[in-house]
């Protein structure tokens, strides 16, 4: 009788190592995925700034100046908009503040 209940407890005992090694390596897993996903928002948020900087690059050197009072205006108007409305310092910032 002695001998099923030292067999009961030892595979209790190892049932609870087992357990607790499978948590552990879980925990350490779930950081790692964590940590993997805050790498990837930061690359997206960094790729999303240079995407921001190429169309300004693009804008900023075309010459175009318009032909006429209209499409100055057009030209004005989309310009401001581009410089008030995207805040690149903020988007720039952002990127800082999530690594």
């Amino acid at each position: 009788m002695c001998s099923a209940v030292d067999d009961m407890y030892n595979k209790s005992v190892n049932l609870s190592v087992e357990f607790t090694a499978a948590f552990c390596r879980s925990e350490d897993k779930g950081q790692k995925l964590r940590e993997a996903w805050d790498c990837q928002q930061f690359l997206r948020a960094v790729e999303d700034v240079e995407v921001w900087i190429a169309e300004m690059e693009t804008q900023l050197s075309s010459e175009d100046i318009g032909r006429d009072l209209i499409s100055v205006n057009n030209l004005l108007k989309r310009h401001e908009v581009r410089c008030t409305c995207t805040s690149p310092q903020a988007r720039i910032q952002g990127v800082g503040i999530g690594s």
